[in-house]
């Protein structure tokens, strides 16, 4: 390799190392320009400030690209939000500050569905095929959560009666025998059909209840793994 290839090739690495670097303190400048118009900005609402205010670096500068991104999709630049030269053009200000909060907005209220689009996955998946044999978990704790919520005998025609034991006589029967598995679908699918704001609750109740068992194994695991020596002996 030639001496003039090897110096084109530096030069070439070295370019790039500046430009990234250039970008990466751009986006650093961005950041704590964003940190400081969220606490500036009245029109900002509270828990969307508070939100923008509390974001790790990390996140926030995560929030700069997608915000970034969204204002490039309009042939505008997310610094002229934060430049002082923006105040002589008071239409655009306004229209870029109202897009920008809206699109904040919308990621906030995206990752506050989080909880609820996995719960909606869930449904699906049991919607698609009710009696697979990996939806026999979801079904043995969410039927139970459906059969503590039977109203009593007296109670037949409260807002419960959706469930299939709301009369005396079905719970009755309900006692004496416990439903087959395809009855228990039956009754979550009739949950779902009947109520289904109140069966979606008891879905995220389950899945909630799944993640914080997991992370539980998880910590006794690593607590245990901490415990022993390389042999399983006592460290």
């Amino acid at each position: 390799m030639s001496f003039f290839l090897i110096l084109i090739l530096l030069l070439l690495g070295l370019g790039y190392l500046m430009r990234r670097r250039q970008q990466q303190q751009r986006k650093q400048t961005l950041t704590r320009q964003l940190y400081a118009w969220a606490s500036q900005t009245p029109t900002l609402e509270p828990d969307l400030q508070q939100w923008i205010q509390r974001l790790p670096a990390p996140e926030a500068a995560v929030l700069v690209d997608l915000l970034s991104g969204y204002c490039a999709s309009l042939n505008w630049e997310l610094a002229w939000l934060f430049a002082p030269q923006i105040e002589r053009a008071p239409t655009l200000k306004q229209a870029l500050e109202e897009s920008v909060i809206a699109y904040a907005r919308a990621i906030l209220t995206g990752l506050q569905m989080e909880e609820d689009v996995r719960a909606y996955q869930a449904y699906l998946a049991f919607a698609r095929k009710p009696t697979a044999r990996k939806q026999r978990p979801l079904v043995q704790k969410l039927y139970p959560k459906l059969q503590a919520e039977a109203p009593p005998a007296r109670a037949a025609s409260s807002k419960l009666s959706w469930l299939p034991w709301s009369s005396a006589k079905q719970k009755a029967n309900t006692k004496q025998k416990s439903l087959s598995r395809k009855e228990q679908i039956t009754v979550i699918q009739r949950a779902f059909d009947h109520n289904p704001a109140r069966a979606m609750e008891l879905l995220k109740e389950v899945l909630a209840e799944e993640a914080a068992s997991t992370v539980a194994q998880a910590k006794q695991q690593a607590t245990s793994s901490l415990r022993l020596g390389p042999l399983g002996a006592a460290a």
